[in-house]
């Protein structure tokens, strides 16, 4: 069981190694991500034809800061992260997204905040393997809603273990001014002069990795797939989380514009009736994400799924559950109760509800 349902923010899933945190920002994809920070795409950028993918090399470059602390219009202190990120066929490039996230809490309690526009022309970010120099500059390319010029100093470099293709990350460093018209009273416009700490530039030659999925217990589970607000959880570093998050469209401020606004916390972990095959979910132990519901009917299924344990290929038993009705008790709607925006609410009631549970 290693699905997780959360908004994606970029092509299906921005694909943005997360310099954060262990747990990263996980609204935001991750972003954000990815993030994310992510349910289905609100921003989507160009697909190739299927002659031009067959005949190609898929080739994606990003590069993302860690976090740095930032002061914002209400006086608090966040914290602040930037990444873009582009791909290639062969030599025809499918244009970029750059991504501005603010974040505020703890591991186990975090408010999250991710500003997405697509940059479909232009190069704003460089970067020389050779001499390990590069900068992610964006011009007007995301006016008005934001400005980036970062200098990126490289260090050293890993290769991933690939099935095929390849893939490089070098460590590396940044440093320069980020403005961001947050377009949010209590966050304000962001003109900062930021340095960043040890970050990531990621070269992907159609990388294809051995997928790892380590035996044990876990659940996950989705109130919703759509971006008007949804609640979801799974089951992650031996923590049950869960998530609120709501995409807004930000038209008026850049073409293609959107923000993913949320939060996730610790909580208790869901409760199973295998009689009945309902799963009970509930948001408790803060006040940052408060509300319950149950998942039941729709489409259940029994079996086991393949797992590694001790380095041998095993298997786990598995249910799952989809196209389930989701309900919440009248008054008791998951809700987000953040910051910046105030209260974010997922749907009462649907009927794409899903969970998955592996022993």
């Amino acid at each position: 069981m290693r699905r997780l349902h959360r908004a994606r923010i970029a092509r299906t899933d921005l694909s943005t190694p997360r310099g954060r945190r262990s747990k990263g920002s996980l609204l935001s994809s991750v972003v954000v991500l990815g993030a994310l920070v992510a349910g289905p795409s609100a921003v989507v950028l160009a697909t190739p034809s299927t002659s031009l993918a067959a005949s190609t090399t898929e080739s994606s470059y990003t590069v993302a800061t860690p976090l740095a602390s930032v002061k914002i219009a209400n006086g608090q202190t966040w914290n602040l992260q930037v990444s873009y990120s582009y791909t290639k066929y062969g030599s025809t490039s499918l244009g970029g997204l750059l991504a501005v996230t603010l974040e505020r809490g703890s591991l186990s309690s975090e408010e999250s905040h991710t500003w997405a526009v697509p940059i479909e022309t232009g190069s704003p970010l460089t970067f020389s393997t050779s001499t390990k120099k590069g900068t992610l500059d964006t011009g007007s390319l995301a006016s008005p809603l934001a400005k980036v010029d970062l200098s990126i100093s490289g260090s050293t470099s890993k290769k991933a273990v690939c099935a095929s293709g390849s893939e490089t990350t070098y460590t590396v460093t940044s440093k320069g001014s980020v403005e961001l018209v947050t377009g949010l009273a209590k966050a304000g416009t962001i003109n900062k002069t930021v340095t960043f700490g040890k970050g990531g530039y990621v070269v992907d030659n159609s990388c294809v990795r051995k997928i790892s999925n380590p035996c044990g217990a876990g659940t996950s589970w989705g109130a919703d797939d759509s971006l008007s607000g949804l609640a979801y959880g799974a089951n992650l570093f031996s923590h049950n989380y869960v998530f609120v998050s709501k995409l807004t469209e930000l038209s008026k401020s850049a073409v293609g514009a959107s923000r993913i606004d949320g939060a996730d916390m610790v909580s208790s972990a869901p409760s199973y009736n295998s009689k009945t095959h309902t799963l009970s979910v509930s948001a408790t132990g803060s006040s940052l994400i408060t509300g319950s519901g149950t998942i039941s009917g729709g489409k259940y299924k029994s079996g086991s799924e393949a797992c590694t344990s001790g380095g041998k290929a095993s298997h786990e038993p598995e249910v799952q559950t989809t196209k389930g009705k989701f309900s919440s008790p009248a008054g008791k709607a998951f809700t987000a109760h953040t910051v910046l925006t105030g209260k974010i609410v997922a749907p009462t009631s649907t009927s794409v509800g899903s969970f998955e549970i592996t022993t």
